[in-house]
């Protein structure tokens, strides 16, 4: 894919960091205005059969850029908390998925602490980010919900990650090594055609860490 075309999740954060925040209607202007600015980079990208692309993966590679874009601007606008939180890692996360359908789960407050407290071995702390991704596969919060009790997803970690609704709950609830569950507490935080993205109460550790 060459450079034009390649959305970086980076350029999307400085655009729209850097932007007045104090433009016309206030912050949520200015947040508005940033928006536009990043579906302008995108217009070329819209249709990737329209692109005058050299092969089939090229086009591939184009739809999941424009998506992750689409992706990084609705969490920019719906949870530009949770957005900021995770932006140093969601190139990593958005790369694991290798192109194809992806469930990813954010918590709300980013892997920072987790980062710190690995020291940065990166190793470790790759494993930790991708048992937040389930490959191959799109659930909604609807799907989950709909999931046998106690079902146990393939995570991109390698190792599974447990999911449980108990009859009747309106939340759904993620385990992995921690006694704690976490809560999907923002459901269909972005719902696109291979992607789908939820907000999630707390950070999930690998049974195997």
């Amino acid at each position: 894919m060459t450079k034009q075309h390649r959305i970086s999740v980076v350029s999307l954060l400085l655009v729209l960091a850097l932007a007045p925040v104090q433009a016309d209607g206030g912050p949520e202007g200015g947040r508005q205005q940033s928006i536009a600015k990043v579906e302008n980079a995108t217009a070329n990208a819209k249709d990737p059969r329209a692109m005058n692309s050299s092969s089939g993966a090229r086009v591939i590679d184009d739809a999941r850029a424009v998506e992750e874009a689409r992706a990084m601007t609705v969490l920019l606008v719906k949870a530009p908390r949770v957005a900021m939180a995770n932006a140093p890692f969601l190139q990593t996360l958005f790369d694991a998925r290798k192109g194809g359908a992806a469930t990813l789960f954010l918590p709300l407050s980013g892997f920072r602490v987790l980062a710190d407290a690995v020291g940065y071995d990166y190793p470790r702390f790759n494993r930790i980010l991708k048992y937040h991704l389930i490959p191959d596969a799109r659930y909604t919060i609807a799907d989950l919900k709909a999931l046998r009790e106690d079902s146990m997803l393939p995570t991109a970690e390698g190792s599974d990650l447990k999911v449980f609704s108990p009859r009747g709950a309106k939340i759904v609830w993620l385990q992995g090594r921690s006694i704690i569950p976490a809560a999907v507490t923002i459901p269909n935080l972005f719902v696109g055609e291979n992607l789908i993205v939820h907000g999630l109460s707390r950070r999930l550790i690998p049974p195997s860490f």
